[in-house]
């Protein structure tokens, strides 16, 4: 229903002819987006959103609010990069620092477990904190797709496994502070990357 009355309102004759304003425009924009929020859940935000330019400025976010936070970090991404041990050790000192905080990860388990060239994955760069802080205080969770699973599994190679399904979620939580993106926990997305 909701994809038809897209469909409906974008192919609009006016629409499609590019004969409309841009007040109109604006107009048939908020009308997709109201036919979308009568049938789908909404978060409204009543405070200001930032739009994050810059992937140094995305990395100094995660810093700041692991630094921060005082109750809970909620990470959520496809994998944590093997090159992130300044963000692990951010975590750590937060942990440390703080004996209220909580720490809950979730990443995908078929990217979140290969393995690099010297034998490190995301498991293995957070598998330190949950045995220095325990499992009530730091969770590590690795979703695992359903399509893939006995024989099918052992037969697939790394990489290609993944093409089975991801958890794709990213999303960031420091208290009450919410970053979403389209980056992960990775080296590329903090320096050079510039993602959705």
């Amino acid at each position: 229903m909701i994809r038809q009355t897209v469909r409906r309102l974008l192919t609009a004759p006016a629409i499609r002819r590019g004969l409309c304003s841009d007040s109109s425009r604006v107009q048939s924009a908020h009308q997709v987006f109201a036919a979308l929020t009568k049938n789908r859940p909404v978060f409204r935000i009543t405070e200001p959103v930032d739009v994050i330019q810059e992937p140094s400025v995305f990395y100094q976010g995660l810093l700041r609010g692991i630094a921060q936070a005082k109750s809970r970090i909620v990470l959520s991404s496809l994998y944590l990069g093997s090159d992130e041990p300044e963000l692990v050790s951010a975590l750590d000192r937060a942990l440390a620092a703080n004996q209220a905080l909580r720490v809950d990860i979730l990443l995908d388990c078929l990217r979140g477990t290969r393995s690099d060239s010297r034998g490190q994955s995301s498991a293995t760069m957070l598998a330190p904190l949950v045995r220095k802080y325990g499992d009530e205080r730091v969770r590590v969770a690795m979703y695992h797709t359903p399509a893939l699973n006995g024989i099918s599994k052992r037969l697939w190679p790394q990489r290609y496994n993944e093409t089975f399904g991801l958890q794709h979620i990213k999303a960031y939580v420091f208290d009450d502070e919410l970053i979403v993106s389209g980056a992960n926990l990775s080296r590329d997305y903090f320096t050079n990357r510039q993602d959705r």
